[in-house]
């Protein structure tokens, strides 16, 4: 098997014990060619003096002076790795993630190499249980499709997790960096595979590699999640989905405020289905997520008439 050199990029942001985790577990893989990038997200203990201490001969760190969200934070590293053009691909790893396949790697860059036109590739995220958490989805208007977990094989979907996200070196070269007016977080992996797509390369959920995934830690911190992870998922939506698709997500937004299914594991059914006790702060959270993005339509339109443009801030 040929290795090409990945650089594995790691966000840490307040999160060191977590990090210090999952750069342990990572330190077990059998891959040998790479380089981990952890970018302090201006954490505000010491975070960044720990892991360089600790780490100075495995890591390479970037110091960024304050939060720069998501998207940005790690644009910082990937565009360092461009510029050094020594790697054919970036993975983007959240730092509460643990490895627990020391072939892990090896995986999803055989799967990656497989094809010319395969540009991302994601896996199966476990619950610290081992429990399935999430792997790939399929659009299918107004809804995500989830992949179960019964699926084994190999198949190409519309979106991955961004928990751990490899991308080819090429992808990035020809549409550029994460979007970064999804600030500060969540959406941004999934608006780069729609992307990726539209440019020519598929997106790729390996069912068989997993991780396991501490699942939004560091986000759990941020004021307003629920908003943000809204209004972001709407400006996934105006910039990805065809006119008649927003539509139809706008009415099943609007809908979910009101309802919801009593029995969560049971499909969706008149018998099924309850009115939301906190339906007031939903409709509220919902009107200002819409409202704050069409306040911003001149530049989601202009990144809309070419999805394929490369952005390179």
């Amino acid at each position: 098997m040929n290795y090409p050199k990945v650089s594995i990029i790691i966000l840490n942001w307040n999160g060191l014990k977590y990090t210090i985790e999952c750069l342990e577990s990572l330190k077990k893989i059998t891959y040998p060619n790479y380089e981990v990038i952890v970018v302090d997200n201006g954490s505000k203990g010491n975070d960044a003096d720990v892991l360089e201490e600790k780490y100075k001969d495995y890591i390479k760190l970037i110091r960024n002076k304050e939060n720069l969200g998501f998207a940005k934070g790690n644009n910082v590293a990937i565009r360092k790795v461009m510029e050094e053009g020594k790697s054919e691909y970036v993975l983007l790893l959240n730092n509460d993630t643990e490895i627990i396949q020391r072939g892990w790697l090896d995986k999803l860059v055989k799967i990656s190499e497989s094809e010319k036109n395969i540009g991302i590739v994601g896996c199966t995220l476990l619950f610290p249980s081992g429990r399935f958490q999430v792997g790939g989805t399929i659009l299918k208007p107004p809804f995500h499709i989830n992949i179960s977990d019964k699926v084994k094989n190999v198949i190409e979907v519309d979106l991955v997790r961004g928990a751990c996200f490899l991308i080819k070196k090429k992808v990035v070269d020809k549409i550029g960096l994460l979007d970064e007016n999804f600030y500060p977080v969540l959406s941004e992996e999934s608006d780069y595979c729609m992307r990726a797509k539209k440019a020519g390369f598929k997106v790729i959920y390996a069912p068989e590699v997993r991780i396991i995934h501490h699942c939004s830690v560091s986000i759990k911190r941020l004021r307003g999640l629920d908003y943000i992870g809204k209004k972001n998922h709407v400006r996934f939506i105006f910039l990805n989905y065809p006119l008649h698709w927003i539509i139809l997500r706008f009415l099943y937004d609007f809908g979910i405020c009101f309802i919801e299914r009593k029995d969560k594991d049971k499909k969706i059914s008149l018998r099924n289905l309850k009115i939301r006790k906190n339906w007031k702060n939903l409709i509220g959270i919902f009107l200002k997520a819409y409202w704050d993005n069409l306040k911003g339509l001149k530049e989601i339109s202009s990144k809309r008439k070419n999805r394929t443009q490369k952005i390179w801030l």
